[in-house]
């Protein structure tokens, strides 16, 4: 629009120049119709190029979303895994920070013979205790490219609260603690190069899902959390 009326604008001082005064107004006035004009329609332009959302605040608009990208839908294999924290007792599965606080589990029992009472060891020693000394990024996405993987990728964070990356957000970040390194940075790297899609997901909603009541007619309600409650200690405070 700017080129159009530069040129527009020279043009009106040579015509102005080669004609008499008295005639001037025959040109202004057309030229200033043209300048409208313009404007309307960049105006009109402007205003087609605003995108409608594609969704509407309702779950039948919600329904209607593709929740599988092409690409994973295509990808024959991928590889997913869970590493971290737990690791380092490698008793039971990824839910031994959770099981090791309940007394009829074989977690439990695992943990007091081993590293005494939850209450004198708690899941939070192990974090120095994990330092993912043999961890190469490369080696592991090259071991997924020739097993054919399309995509792969861990968990960034488990119910356990610990980050497997940089965080900014909790000092229980795998930079900060543990290994000292970026875990998750350093595989999301290593992925790409081998031309494989990154895949990552974040289990932090169990967190806090603890029931902090007393128990009712003795009932064990808190096997329902996440993490149990102890009497005179607040369930953020566990784990």
């Amino acid at each position: 629009m700017f080129e159009i009326l530069s040129t527009l604008f020279r043009k009106r001082e040579v015509i102005v120049k080669t004609l008499n005064p008295k005639n001037m107004k025959n040109v202004i006035i057309p030229l200033c119709c043209v300048i409208f004009v313009l404007t309307i329609g960049c105006s009109t332009q402007k205003k087609e190029a605003v995108i409608a959302p594609r969704y509407s605040a309702d779950f039948t608009s919600l329904a209607a979303h593709n929740e599988q990208p092409d690409w994973f839908q295509d990808a024959k294999l991928g590889i997913y895994f869970h590493w971290g924290v737990y690791s380092v007792p490698a008793f039971g599965n990824e839910w031994y920070p959770r099981n090791m606080h309940f007394k009829e589990s074989r977690e439990y029992q695992h943990h007091v013979k081993t590293y005494g009472e939850p209450s004198e060891f708690g899941y939070h020693d192990f974090v120095p205790m994990f330092k993912a000394e043999n961890f190469n990024a490369d080696e592991r996405a090259s071991l997924f490219k020739q097993a054919g993987a399309r995509f792969a990728g861990p968990v960034a964070e488990h119910h356990d609260g610990y980050s497997m990356w940089a965080s900014k957000l909790t000092p229980w970040n795998s930079l900060d603690t543990g290994p000292h390194r970026d875990v998750l940075g350093e595989l999301s790297k290593a992925i790409k190069a081998q031309d494989m899609k990154l895949i990552t997901t974040f289990h932090h909603e169990r967190n806090l899902q603890r029931y902090d009541s007393i128990p009712v007619n003795g009932g064990q309600v808190y096997n329902n959390s996440h993490y149990p409650f102890f009497a005179g200690m607040s369930p953020h405070e566990i784990g």
